[in-house]
């Protein structure tokens, strides 16, 4: 499988080293298998929740299979993500934006930016059940795929020793755009969060800039020093997205870290964390959480036991529950009006 854009493709490798591409598919594909001249898929299509798809390699029909999920939805408010993109250098960020439950354009609302993880992922036009729960909530949600995220070729995914710099002037130019676009956004009630390299972007955006009423870090990462000593991604991952290592240039990797510039935040900020997470540890959760502390501004740090960096999605249930909980209550906090909050 292949990103492409903000879609998802199937490509045959050849021996020679060659490839084609079998199909492509506006939507997500979770898990295939090859059988009798068929693909067998996984897959979520537009809004809708994963089911069986079968697409014909003969005829490159595509046949969905299943429908075990329609009935989950029915009685809820699902947004259809609407497309926007923006000019990044030479390229084109792309990302969508979710309109709040009962939307009236003569009212003002909060917002939520939602950044991936990665940095090499990308967000797609399908449903993301934590964007869709806010929208349910009356938020408008927006989310984008910034210079650094896969599905553009190497060129536009290359930030290897810019962290915190391209990619935060396209999420922050993003933001902007949005706000341009949908005027019933509330520009002094918007939140930021993201997990594992979205939980770094907000450890860094928090120290850069003081426009979001509130952050929700996850996962996240605040000193490269530290962490290429512990974190299992092995011995040169951090090396090589830094550019440096503590020993060759220990200063370019600090630059690039969010703990660096934690004495200036001021954003009310929750952190969460899992015991088992040997990606981006606790401690890098701990040292930012501190920081914020120590310089007064506000801070939560929710830590789940048992649970390792891919909590949101393989942890327990009631866990999976009480994380996303956690952000909307934080964001209630400091988004909306006490009369409107009853968190």
């Amino acid at each position: 499988m292949h990103t492409l854009g903000a879609f998802d493709e199937v490509r045959c490798l050849k021996a020679d080293g060659t490839w084609r591409t079998i199909m492509q598919l506006d939507g997500s594909i979770q898990a295939l298998a090859v059988a009798d001249e068929k693909l067998w898929l996984i897959a979520m299509l537009g809004q809708k929740l994963p089911e069986l798809v079968c697409f014909d390699l003969k005829t490159n029909e595509l046949h969905p299979m299943t429908a075990f999920n329609e009935a989950v939805l029915e009685d809820c408010y699902v947004a259809e993500p609407e497309p926007l993109s923006i000019p990044a250098g030479e390229f084109r960020v792309d990302g969508w934006v979710l309109k709040p439950k009962d939307y009236d354009p003569n009212q003002k609302y909060p917002a939520i930016l939602n950044i991936h993880g990665g940095p090499k992922a990308a967000y797609g036009p399908v449903f993301f059940h934590e964007m869709q729960f806010w929208a349910s909530e009356g938020y408008f949600v927006m989310f984008c795929n910034p210079r650094g995220s896969n599905g553009k070729g190497n060129a536009f995914a290359e930030l290897r020793g810019l962290y915190g710099t391209i990619d935060y002037d396209d999420l922050m130019n993003f933001t902007d755009a949005v706000l341009a676009a949908y005027p019933a956004i509330d520009a002094e009630r918007i939140g930021v969060t993201g997990g594992s390299y979205g939980g770094y972007m907000t450890n860094w955006m928090i120290g850069h800039t003081d426009r979001f009423a509130a952050a929700a870090s996850q996962r996240s990462i605040a000193n490269w020093v530290s962490l290429i000593c512990y974190a299992d991604i092995g011995f040169t991952f951090d090396n090589d997205q830094m550019g440096a290592d503590p020993w060759s240039d220990v200063q370019k990797v600090w630059d690039q870290s969010p703990l660096q510039f934690a004495d200036k935040a001021k954003t009310p900020t929750l952190f969460i964390h899992s015991f088992e997470d040997y990606r981006c540890l606790l401690q890098e959760g701990m040292q930012m959480y501190n920081a914020l502390v120590h310089h007064g501004a506000e801070a939560r740090m929710c830590l789940f036991k048992g649970e390792s960096h891919g909590l949101s999605r393989i942890g327990k249930p009631s866990h999976r529950v009480r994380r996303l909980q956690e952000i909307t209550a934080w964001m209630d906090r400091w988004c909306k009006p006490a009369t409107e909050n009853k968190s």
